[in-house]
């Protein structure tokens, strides 16, 4: 039996793939990769932007528990949120995007805003995100723009209705997320 095996294993190490079934391997890679790589782009878009869906939600939690503690919700420029210099107890890190919050006085509430930065306008969408607090409670939402590059300015309404806020994305340039 043994013999038999030494004689199969010899007779078939010199035998190699012909031309025809290496241009078959090379087609079939081909098409494989062609129909796999646009997907994988617009997989990792949607992976940014789930990330940054989450740094916003940390940032309305951290924005909650500043105003808890300092009577009044932070303003973080661009360069403090990429430099870390702000007093909220959050690191975010985004290289994709620039974030910001801006204060809306009239109604004690922020937005946060999420712009894509210039080489990836084009394909990430934008997000603008609020926390509104009427004395009793807390309101937040996220907002998303319809297309990549989309305008993120006053995409989430506030209002007041009694003492409950009221917080809502404006349909017409963005969808909610949450």
């Amino acid at each position: 039996m043994m013999k038999f095996l030494r004689i199969l294993l010899l007779k078939n190490s010199h035998k190699g793939f012909t031309l025809i079934e290496l241009m078959i391997v090379v087609i079939i890679t081909g098409l494989l990769a062609a129909i796999s790589i646009p997907q994988l782009f617009g997989m990792v878009s949607k992976a940014r932007e789930t990330e940054v869906q989450n740094q916003i939600a940390s940032l309305i939690h951290a924005e909650n528990a500043y105003y808890l503690e300092h009577g009044k919700f932070a303003k973080i420029t661009n360069k403090q949120m990429r430099d870390n210099a702000h007093g909220l107890d959050i690191v975010i890190d985004n290289d994709k995007y620039n974030i910001r919050t801006t204060l809306a006085q009239n109604y004690n509430a922020v937005r946060i805003k999420a712009t894509a930065l210039k080489d990836y306008d084009q394909e990430l969408k934008n997000y603008t995100a609020g926390l509104h607090y009427s004395g009793t409670a807390f309101a937040s939402i996220i907002c998303q723009t319809h297309h990549p590059g989309g305008d993120i300015n006053f995409i989430v309404q506030f209002s007041l209705s009694g003492n409950q806020p009221n917080i809502r994305c404006d349909l017409a340039k963005t969808r909610e997320i949450k």
